[in-house]
């Protein structure tokens, strides 16, 4: 019983925390329903939560299940070549990106995310964020505490 109790309050605060966010933020999705991220219907889009498990890093919890947006299309043109990855990992980068950031969690926390995901440096990851951000994800900005704001 009280492993149970543990690990529940473990996998809830992964979620909180955003090491696995479940899904985007509504309100962001209400004023940018054609993002990506919030694009699609149960089970049939980019907003589908992957295989997301305690040790999966947040930037794998997003299946590729459609097409690119033409903003996540122009990010991928826009790193490709510059980081590792083919356009379904950058894609992928793309929406895991958008996810965390509107789901609450700090640019540092996915910097690091991007950078170790990649095998970057954060000075590369920072851009790739950035990028993300411009493209893929628009409408967000970084508050004083390094946490996006829509």
């Amino acid at each position: 019983m009280l492993l149970s109790l543990v690990l529940g309050a473990v996998l809830t605060g992964l979620l909180v925390a955003g090491v696995c966010s479940a899904s985007p933020d509504p309100r962001y999705c209400a004023e940018h329903p054609n993002v990506g991220v919030c694009s699609g219907g149960p089970g049939s889009g980019p907003g589908q939560r992957g295989n997301c498990g305690a040790h999966t890093g947040a930037l794998d919890c997003w299946d590729v299940t459609g097409p690119p947006t033409p903003g996540e299309a122009a990010f991928i043109n826009d790193v490709r070549g510059h980081v590792p990855g083919n356009d379904t990992e950058l894609l992928k980068i793309a929406r895991g990106t958008c996810v965390m950031l509107i789901g609450g969690d700090s640019t540092g926390y996915v910097v690091r995310d991007i950078a170790q995901h990649l095998g970057i440096t954060n000075e590369a990851a920072d851009q790739v964020m950035g990028a993300a951000m411009g493209y893929a994800c628009p409408g967000l900005t970084i508050d004083a505490s390094g946490v996006a704001r829509f």
